[in-house]
């Protein structure tokens, strides 16, 4: 007897077009949330630390102001010192005070690499303003940390992505295979009766 083949419905035909679209949904989505997640910790980290060392300079600045207010624009070995070591600068920051007119009294570091995280902070005299502090620090490092994460993110969805075809198309393997020996079985049948009847054919001929 002939193998009855099941009916094929949309259903069928529309699920193994959903599971790749969850497979590529999945590995687009490793590939992506690696590398934004780690800028996003990093960049966020790097803004409150700035924030934090801008803060404190510029009151340590203030109290010197304080003591001063006529003099401390020309006491810069006084103000290197205070920006050096409360806290100490960090290899990739620049800080800078500035009086109200905008020009640069100060600085310690060397110039950061584009691209440049920068926060400010008011430098005030009994309540009035005489100038500010700024805090400058470059995001290079985070940039080229996140590329690299973002290369291991698109090499391991790639290879997420590859493992998923390779047992799709090994499952597909082996589901042919099952297939075969029925196939096989009613191909044999087939032919053993076609060539019974051509015998009997032939025979019925002969004896006439």
């Amino acid at each position: 007897m002939p193998l009855k083949n099941r009916n094929i419905g949309p259903a069928d035909l529309n699920f193994p077009r959903l599971i790749q679209f969850v497979t590529f949904a999945g590995t687009l989505l490793v590939i992506l949330a690696l590398p934004l997640g780690y800028f996003s910790l990093g960049y966020r980290s790097r803004v409150s630390t700035l924030e934090t060392t801008a803060q404190i300079k510029a009151e340590i600045i203030t109290q010197l102001i304080a003591i001063s207010p006529e003099m401390w624009r020309f006491e810069e070995l006084r103000m290197t010192e205070l920006l050096t070591r409360h806290p100490v600068v960090l290899r990739d920051e620049r800080a800078e005070i500035l009086d109200e007119a905008g020009t640069v009294l100060v600085a310690v570091g060397e110039a950061p690499a584009w691209p440049v995280l920068v926060r400010s902070v008011g430098l005030f005299d009994s309540g009035n303003p005489v100038g500010h502090l700024e805090i400058q620090q470059s995001l290079r490092p985070l940039l080229l940390h996140t590329a690299g994460t973002g290369l291991l993110g698109l090499l391991l969805g790639v290879a997420l992505f590859t493992l998923d075809r390779v047992q799709h198309f090994a499952t597909e393997l082996r589901q042919s295979a099952s297939c075969r020996p029925g196939l096989a079985i009613y191909s044999r049948s087939s032919s053993s009766k076609k060539n019974g009847w051509r015998l009997l054919s032939t025979r019925s001929v002969t004896r006439w």
